[in-house]
């Protein structure tokens, strides 16, 4: 992997690569390479962050969940909390994802990962209405947003729209494959 005897990288070329296995299907590769990164670079915040993204994206969020918690504290950061919030709603831990939520939208209220991320635990704890509104805004403040469209378009299949729902579902896997 990487070479202790070779020089430093840029922890961005080794993001994008990782990005790139990643997006190739080679998903443990890319989080080997990320995980051997970390480890020669533990200062860079780049590396473990999107060490994060890809453990969440894999749904292991207790590897995710600690990998944040040990990124380097730099006041509050909103894209950590948020992804910390993630986690805890993958675990089933709804009180504390709901806590990082509230976090994120005291510091920045016009989040739309934090307010996609509110409607994902009112839909996960069956508070339909609740979830519709959270990821309506959420696009509303980024259109682009797909797994809020995604999400969007999965409640509204559950509320009984299956042709809305389509649409909706078509439309976040054009903005997010």
């Amino acid at each position: 992997m990487i070479d202790e005897r070779s020089p430093q990288i840029d922890p961005a070329v080794l993001v994008t690569g990782a990005e790139k296995l990643y997006h190739q299907g080679k998903c443990d590769n890319a989080i080997d390479l990320l995980v051997a990164a970390g480890e020669q670079m533990p200062e860079s915040h780049q590396i473990q962050v999107k060490l994060a993204d890809l453990l969440i994206d894999s749904e292991q969020y207790a590897d995710a969940l600690t990998i944040l918690n040990n990124v380097p504290d730099k006041g509050i950061d909103t894209q950590i909390v948020a992804r910390k919030g993630y986690c805890q709603a993958g675990l089933g831990d709804y009180r504390s994802a709901t806590q990082s939520v509230d976090d994120v939208l005291a510091n920045e209220p016009n989040n739309p990962v934090a307010l996609h991320l509110s409607g994902l635990i009112a839909f996960q704890t069956d508070l339909q209405a609740r979830a519709e509104h959270f990821f309506r805004k959420a696009l509303t403040l980024d259109p682009d947003y797909g797994q809020a469209h995604k999400d969007l378009g999965l409640a509204i299949k559950k509320g009984g729209d299956p042709a809305a729902a389509l649409n909706l579902l078509e439309n976040g896997f054009k903005c997010a494959p």
